[in-house]
């Protein structure tokens, strides 16, 4: 009957110092809080040093609020030889508007940017033509500029794009 015993004990050891090793392992990692997935970007002067190297006026609208630039960034000949400026708005919670802007614009690369989303529509806003193109949930609407060519997107809703396409007539690109 020892002898039946012991492994029993033996698996009880094994348990309780398993438990005694996760335990404080647990109570040492920090909880995740709700901002530690905010991770915003100052987009004007992210902007102010893009302006720099872009051979277009950069457009950087004023973020408020809830909303925050995610991202920011110059990419340099990545598509199809085209350097362009993007980056992204997180709206507020579950809203997010990605742009992009480049001087160098061809079809070859819109449709490559907008995942080959067929033109759908035209709008005139403040005088200015913006093509709209859906594409599954995402909606992209395009306009060519003085110097350069805008390409906003949102999978979340048209509302935020509209606020986004505001801010670049009022900028006056």
């Amino acid at each position: 009957s020892k002898r039946a015993n012991q492994t029993f004990k033996g698996m009880l050891l094994s348990v309780g110092f398993t438990i005694a090793v996760i335990i404080p392992l647990l109570l040492l990692n920090p909880a995740n809080k709700e901002e530690s997935f905010q991770h915003p970007e100052d987009l004007q002067a992210v902007a102010s040093e893009v302006s720099g190297v872009a051979d277009f006026k950069v457009f950087a609208p004023q973020v408020s609020g809830d909303e925050y630039a995610n991202f920011a960034r110059w990419k340099s000949n990545q598509i199809q030889d085209v350097s362009y400026w993007e980056f992204g708005l997180v709206m507020d919670e579950t809203n997010f508007v990605y742009v992009r802007q480049s001087a160098d614009a061809n079809p070859t690369w819109i449709a490559l940017v907008t995942d080959n989303a067929i033109p759908s529509d035209e709008r005139v806003i403040n005088g200015h033509n913006w093509e709209v193109r859906k594409k599954d949930q995402t909606v992209y609407m395009i306009s060519n500029f003085k110097d350069s060519t805008l390409i906003i997107s949102s999978d979340t809703g048209e509302e935020e794009l509209m606020t986004v396409v505001q801010a670049a007539e009022a900028q006056g690109l």
